[in-house]
């Protein structure tokens, strides 16, 4: 069997490396500003988050109003020049993406954790609660009509009915995995395209390990490593050969 990582062509649209933290109570917003700043040679484009809130009031008589609430800025969000990837400094974590054309976690692993040291220098969050991946996969099916099973092992189930085509679907579960100690969520649904000959196909996989204690540069490398294996595992299991002569 080939490995996610040895595909010619793999289906990756976006590979997200998360980094979720205990914040200081002396960071602001500001503080992320200057971080953001300081990329701006190799993410030269950069945009604010801000947060917001939905509130209710309700007066006797009277209907509740929902009202916004602007709670200001938790975060900028860091573009390179030609928005293949992306960082994400927020005041409770750090994020990494890359998207398509997609190089190999060889590539984009470096980069996550080269700008994570970077946010943890300026940051100094108190402890580092949970490390994710989510990995978006658009699989072009080259056809309109097709058996799902011929593809994917876990295809949505419809009735037994004879003729049925199937226009949409959309399935998502979350389990977790006990010995590794990690969480997964699994989504499968259609993807948009106006390509008259194909189907896309979305497989989105996120992993997560939730961190019970302070955690070194050389823990964090092996528990992505770990992630990583258990990302290709899962994702070698939702497809077929039939799918995997698609990515050569």
């Amino acid at each position: 069997m080939i490995s996610m990582g040895n595909y010619p062509n793999p289906p990756i649209t976006e590979s997200l490396f998360d980094f979720q933290v205990e914040p200081n109570a002396s960071i602001t917003s500001e503080n992320l500003e200057k971080l953001a700043d300081q990329v701006t040679e190799s993410y030269p484009e950069k945009k604010p988050r801000r947060r917001f809130e939905s509130r209710f009031e309700f007066k006797e008589g009277q209907s509740g109003q929902p009202q916004t609430v602007d709670l200001g800025i938790e975060g900028y969000l860091c573009w390179n020049q030609d928005k293949t990837q992306a960082l994400q400094f927020r005041l409770n974590g750090y994020s990494f993406s890359r998207l398509k054309p997609y190089k190999g976690w060889d590539i984009a692993y470096p980069e996550a954790i080269k700008y994570w040291e970077k946010y943890l220098s300026l940051a100094k969050p108190i402890s580092v609660r949970r490390l994710a991946v989510r990995f978006i996969n658009m699989i072009n099916i080259p056809a309109k009509k097709f058996d799902l099973d011929h593809y994917f092992s876990l295809p949505p189930q419809t009735p037994n009915i004879t003729g049925i085509d199937i226009k949409n679907f959309l399935t998502q579960v979350t389990f977790q995995m006990p010995e590794q100690g990690m969480q997964v969520t699994l989504i499968q649904t259609i993807g948009q395209s106006q390509d008259p000959i194909s189907t896309p196909i979305i497989l989105d996989i996120e992993l997560g390990v939730d961190v019970q204690q302070d955690i070194d540069k050389t823990s964090i490398e092996k528990i992505f490593k770990d992630l990583r294996k258990a990302k290709n595992d899962i994702f070698e299991k939702c497809i077929t050969n039939r799918t995997r002569v698609l990515f050569q």
